[in-house]
């Protein structure tokens, strides 16, 4: 066909809207921006168009990126702050057999407050909004120490299954020594004695007996190895964490039908939580660029 070229650009496409008569002139059709119209002569009919695929680049950033360490998000956030620029952090709500953790969005084009408003307060004019579309996303994964500990948090084990916890668990062991709660969790042994302290005749001529059932644990070669009632553990939460939190877990054992059995419990996991969305809000607001806000609490839908 005669009038087949390639149109790469706006200033072509204006050539030949003006070639084939759509256009009085070139200069009719806009040049810049993402969308435009021809004029065409007079009865005809008007066409809008976009010429953002026939651009050298897009007109604006939007889409979304996930990252799963705190340092790529950062890296990700710096790269393209403005002072449109606003940073939330929230927990996630999680299944009900797991703990919630926190999480981070970033809306590198949210609405953007004009520093001129400092001087006018009045001037709610001068608060442009932003379309809220070009956002990046932390996504924390739980450390496997992290997920081995808490998933045997309330169990109880028996003795050769606790032993191999702790045995793959040293790293994290704090106090007791790692080396200690290891032979304590091979060579604990529980005994019970009972005995017999008094006897009471009945009036229907039956005979009562009291007695007294008494518990004992030992641990160590010589049994001589304190037993702790709690254990201190130092676990870094999530993978790509700069550092490590303290957990307290209450040490526990029972004796059950000849059977030892040991397990914990871990203190105070919400606060532990809240806790990691405090340090990633601090963090946050030490290392990003000057240019972004960060903010305890959701971001609003796109």
């Amino acid at each position: 066909m005669p009038n087949d070229r390639t149109i790469d650009g706006p200033a072509a496409l204006a050539e030949w809207a003006h070639d084939i008569g759509l256009a009085a002139s070139p200069a009719t059709v806009p040049l810049t921006g993402r969308y435009g119209k021809i004029i065409v002569p007079a009865g005809a009919v008007a066409v809008d168009y976009d010429i953002e695929p026939l651009m050298a680049q897009p007109a604006r950033a939007i889409g979304s990126t996930v990252h799963s360490t705190p340092a790529s998000f950062v890296d990700y956030v710096n790269r393209h702050a403005t002072y449109a620029t606003t940073v939330w952090v929230h927990l996630i709500d999680p299944p009900a057999d797991r703990a919630s953790f926190p999480a981070a969005t970033a809306i590198l084009n949210d609405h953007q407050p004009d520093p001129r408003l400092a001087i006018d307060p009045e001037a709610v004019s001068l608060n442009p909004a932003g379309w809220g579309d070009h956002r990046a996303t932390l996504n924390l994964t739980w450390s496997a120490a992290w997920r081995r500990w808490l998933a045997a948090s309330g169990k109880y084990l028996d003795q050769e299954a606790f032993s191999e916890l702790i045995e793959d668990g040293l790293a994290e062991i704090v106090d007791p020594a790692a080396a200690d709660m290891l032979e304590l969790a091979q060579s604990l042994h529980v005994s019970k004695q009972s005995e017999f302290t008094s006897d009471k005749r009945l009036a229907d001529g039956r005979v009562q007996f009291a007695y007294r059932q008494q518990q004992t644990a030992t641990a160590g070669a010589n049994g001589n190895i304190d037993i702790p009632t709690r254990i201190t553990l130092r676990i870094q939460p999530f993978d790509g964490w700069p550092t490590a939190f303290d957990l307290s877990a209450r040490f526990r054992y029972r004796m059950r039908a000849g059977t030892l059995t040991m397990g914990y419990i871990i203190d105070r996991l919400p606060e532990t939580v809240l806790a990691c969305q405090d340090e990633l809000t601090t963090q946050f607001r030490a290392v990003l660029a000057a240019e972004s806000q960060v903010f305890h609490g959701r971001p609003r839908t796109a």
